[in-house]
């Protein structure tokens, strides 16, 4: 029964997060790809709340390719790490409990088999419409690849701000656009490191 009803629980901040995600995949196909810029989805569904981040892999690992040496590995072992922290991306209220925890990492940066458990594939944007990088140089600067994350809470009160707290364990993002649906309203603004407080 309570599968059942989590599963249940998780469908409906889905169907939640659904028009965001399609306003804010509308919009990322008018605009080109950014280095340094992430997306950040917010619903809530009662005491539920669901956090997607969707990011570029260039500012999460350093670099937007195949690791290639034994540092460039490590590297992503390292930051892949602090992404299943979710302390390292945002700051809650105390009153919240963190029930599920999502990161998914494109398949060419999965050197430990970090994504075998999980269930949502991470994003790609190719502009030639290939699957998968191939051995020509000039291919991969037009590949670009996400991390995507994404957090479930239950909260014994309803949030009025969220802290992100991203910016600081990744220096190279600048910053996110941040959509929200939530039982008082729906919103949209852009927050950096200097302004990292998201107002519900």
């Amino acid at each position: 029964m309570g599968i059942e009803m989590r599963n249940l629980k998780r469908i409906a901040m889905t169907v939640a997060l659904a028009p965001l995600i399609m306003f804010g995949s509308l919009e990322s196909k008018a605009q080109p790809h950014v280095h340094g810029k992430g997306t950040l989805f917010i619903a809530q569904d009662n005491s539920l709340w669901q956090l997607q981040f969707t990011l570029p892999a260039s500012d999460i690992f350093g670099f937007e390719h195949r690791p290639e040496t034994e540092e460039q590995k490590a590297e992503v072992v390292q930051r892949t790490a602090k992404l299943k922290n979710v302390e390292n991306l945002i700051s809650f209220s105390k009153t919240c409990r963190l029930v599920d925890h999502q990161v998914e990492i494109p398949d060419e940066f999965n050197v430990t088999g970090i994504n075998e458990h999980n269930h949502h594939k991470a994003d790609k944007h190719n502009h030639h419409g290939h699957n998968k990088h191939d051995d020509h140089g000039h291919e991969k600067e037009h590949d670009h690849t996400d991390v995507e994350i994404v957090s479930t809470f239950d909260c014994a009160k309803a949030l009025t701000q969220i802290e992100l707290t991203i910016f600081n364990s990744f220096s190279s993002l600048k910053t996110l656009e941040a959509l929200w649906a939530t039982n008082s309203g729906q919103g949209k603004l852009e927050v950096s490191a200097t302004s990292p407080t998201v107002a519900l």
